[in-house]
Parts: C-alpha cells; structure tokens; sequence
C-alpha cells in the first residue's frame, strides 16, 4: 500500500492527521511519513516543515512557520527571525536536500 492510500484508508488528510499519535512506533512514523509527502505532493505547508525557495541562487533551506494570505512566512537560516515571501516561490525541500542541509537543484 502507497503511502498515499494510507491516508486515503484513514478518511483523507485532517483525518489522517488528527489519527496521529507520535509515540515513536514504527506506525507513527509510517503515518508521519505518509502525512509529509501528502503535503509535499499538494503543496500543503504546517508548521516546522522544511521549504526552499524557488529562486536562483539560493540554495538555503528554511523552516515553514504560517501562511497568511499569499504570504508564506518562514525562518531564517539563523532561526530568529521570519521573513514572509509570496508563496508561489516556496515548495518543499525532498529528503535528500533535508540531509544535505541545502538545496540541490540548480535554477
């Protein structure tokens, strides 16, 4: 079964959610993972979520804090400060990039 039938199964996304309970099971964390390329596949933003910018040259990554209008605001690499861009230029960073602490793709 995807990961994505997995939500589906549990009644769709804020279904799956709320079904969440972080105990650290190996069905948690298949829940949390299936939870995350959910929003990643339908650019769906919560909180601590780890974003890239869209933008040539940056290769930063930055944690996704609140949505507020067309406004996506994240922190910055230093964790003290939120700045907020439109949210056509936010996506998701992959796990790859999460590990490598940077963007991996070139604009």
């Amino acid at each position: 079964m995807t990961e994505i039938n997995l939500i589906e199964q549990l009644g769709g996304y804020e279904c799956a959610k709320s079904k969440l309970r972080d105990n650290g099971s190996l069905h948690a964390e298949r829940l949390k993972k299936a939870l995350l390329e959910y929003r990643r596949q339908h650019n769906i933003f919560e909180a601590g979520d780890i974003c890239k910018l869209k933008i040539k040259h940056d290769f930063g990554l930055y944690k996704f804090r609140r949505i507020d209008g067309d406004r996506i605001y994240l922190e910055d690499r230093l964790g003290f400060a939120e700045f907020g861009i439109n949210k056509g230029v936010v996506e998701h960073a992959t796990d790859a990039e999460i590990k490598a602490g940077k963007r991996l793709d070139a604009l």
